[in-house]
């Protein structure tokens, strides 16, 4: 299908990048705060996935790749004015729940809403941190089906500057932004699907974690699961069984890293 967004990550330790249609030839680090520099080898003028004119990604690169979709998922560009209460407008049809933005001409972090976390906080896609409180990024606004509103914080909204906005949303029987509080064992995350999750990210807002990645291309198994973190240039490990395969989505097993008791995460999968 065509491809509007694509983030991508080698399994032998590197940083991960995305890209997307709207951003033409350049990408942006996920583990950093690195300004999108140019991406030559990248390109999506091809209407079954993204182009990779330099042979990369190899056998050691994974792609994960997204279409702007109804109710699903949109990319939005914007310039920013530096004025409080900043309306910018979607095509998503619904309000997003997860929204990564971020400057892409100079050095700032990745800001994420998520619905879990409400419209005075938001969290930082490259590091580790819990959520932040910041009533002047959202501008204490939540998203609705037709725009998202920021407040006039430099990340978000600096005058002159262009930005990028991945919007994330759950469409029934395809995608689920969701969260759970871990029980340290057995848990099972129910995202309305019917033959389970073949993506999950997956993110500790009660302490300090990495942002995991898992899928069932490398292995949603009922053994050691391979994982990659977002927010780092950590190799590909596979040291425990942190989820199995659940039809209606999911299954936790009582590993700290997704499951530990009492604390509060956040996910988003895809059937």
């Amino acid at each position: 299908f065509p491809i509007d967004m694509a983030f991508y990550k080698s399994t032998s330790g590197s940083s991960g990048y995305v890209s997307s249609r709207l951003t033409g030839l350049t990408e942006g680090e996920l583990d950093t705060t690195a300004a999108f520099g140019s991406a030559t080898a990248v390109g999506y003028d091809k209407m079954t996935g993204f182009l990779d004119a330099a042979g990369n990604p190899g056998v050691n690169y994974y792609a994960w790749m997204w279409k702007r979709a109804s109710k699903y998922f949109d990319v939005v560009a914007y310039k920013g004015n530096s004025t409080a209460g900043r309306t910018v407008s979607h095509n998503l049809g619904v309000a997003p729940e997860m929204m990564w933005v971020r400057p892409r001409s100079f050095a700032d972090h990745w800001n994420v809403y998520h619905t879990a976390n409400g419209n005075t906080k938001y969290m930082r896609l490259n590091t580790t941190d819990t959520p932040f409180t910041n009533t002047n990024i959202w501008n204490s606004t939540t998203p609705d089906a037709s725009s998202f509103t920021l407040g006039s914080d430099f990340g978000v909204n600096g005058s002159g500057y262009p930005y990028i906005a991945y919007l994330f949303a759950s469409l029934a029987g395809i995608s689920k932004v969701g969260s759970y509080t871990g029980n340290g064992s057995t848990l099972n995350i129910d995202c309305g699907f019917t033959s389970g999750a073949r993506f999950v990210l997956i993110k500790s807002v009660g302490t300090s974690g990495s942002w995991y990645v898992l899928d069932t291309e490398r292995g949603i198994v009922a053994g050691n699961d391979p994982v990659l973190s977002l927010n780092t240039t950590d190799v590909e490990e596979a040291f425990d069984d942190l989820i199995d395969p659940y039809s209606a989505g999911f299954t936790l097993n009582g590993v700290g890293m997704v499951n530990a008791n009492t604390v509060d995460y956040i996910f988003y999968a895809i059937a």
